[in-house]
């Protein structure tokens, strides 16, 4: 597992749906039930408090996110996300990004 702020480029293949809490019905109102996965078509996300969208993800490549954000010429938010996650961060050396 890397240790430092990363990205995932590729296109996701399929959206799944939502993560959440999943609530049941009961005599004083919905209540929550427990956390699970529920699809876009499927009956139970009308009782989803949905937290995150899923998708699946294949033939992606994982890239060093600082590395990227200086090479593109965006040294000073590479700089941010660094000073944002400095434990992980420190172990990856950031490139100085195209001259000019």
């Amino acid at each position: 597992m890397r240790r430092a702020p990363v990205s995932v480029v590729g296109d996701p293949d399929t959206e799944r749906g939502y993560r959440g809490t999943l609530y049941r019905p009961s005599a004083g109102g919905p209540i929550p039930f427990r956390n699970a996965s529920v699809a876009y078509d499927d009956f139970r996300v009308a009782w989803l408090m949905a937290a995150a969208q899923e998708a699946v993800l294949r033939e992606c490549t994982i890239v060093d996110l600082l590395s990227e954000l200086a090479a593109a010429g965006h040294a000073e938010l590479a700089s941010r996300v660094a000073a944002a996650y400095p434990a992980e961060a420190s172990a990856v050396p950031m490139s100085a990004g195209p001259s000019g």
